[in-house]
């Protein structure tokens, strides 16, 4: 895509940042596939084998704690990660307003995940699931402050 040039003063303004846009997407995608698994659990159609002893756990509950309890919201926040992801390729203001909620509720979910792990006392650094949830919730904190201060690219 062409530079884009600021209409108040008429300098060009820096390109959108590729990595936070394709971290977006792959989130996006990440989540889409989370929520379609948990909904066909919900129909009868069960995880493989391989998904169900993930991270040690066994039966259903490794599925369960990767796709988490939301599904539908899962699935959700997979569909407008990843437009969002898109449209801040093209520096659309719309784009960076969406990715604010889309983060600001990725970020809430994993401090009920943190949450929850002190007071119940799971909380295992061995588990795969584990670093999956905090390496999101780290990237979507950084990626919030970032786009906060980066708002005069997409006005």
């Amino acid at each position: 895509m062409p530079a884009q040039i600021d209409k108040k003063t008429g300098k060009e303004l820096p390109e959108s940042n590729t990595i936070l846009n394709l971290i977006l997407i792959a989130v996006g995608i990440i989540f889409l596939i989370q929520g379609i698994v948990m909904v066909l659990g919900w129909a009868g159609i069960s995880a493989p084998d391989w998904l169900q002893t993930l991270g040690g756990a066994t039966g259903g509950e490794a599925a369960l704690a990767l796709f988490g309890q939301n599904s539908l919201i899962t699935l959700v926040l997979g569909v407008w990660c990843f437009i969002a992801g898109v449209g801040l390729f093209q520096e659309q203001e719309w784009a960076w307003g969406q990715s604010l909620v889309v983060l600001s509720i990725i970020i809430t979910n994993g401090v009920g995940s943190l949450i929850g792990w002190i007071t119940a006392g799971t909380f295992e650094i061995a588990n795969l699931l584990t670093w999956i949830t905090l390496i999101s919730f780290g990237l979507s904190i950084v990626a919030f402050v970032y786009l906060l201060a980066t708002k005069k690219r997409y006005a």
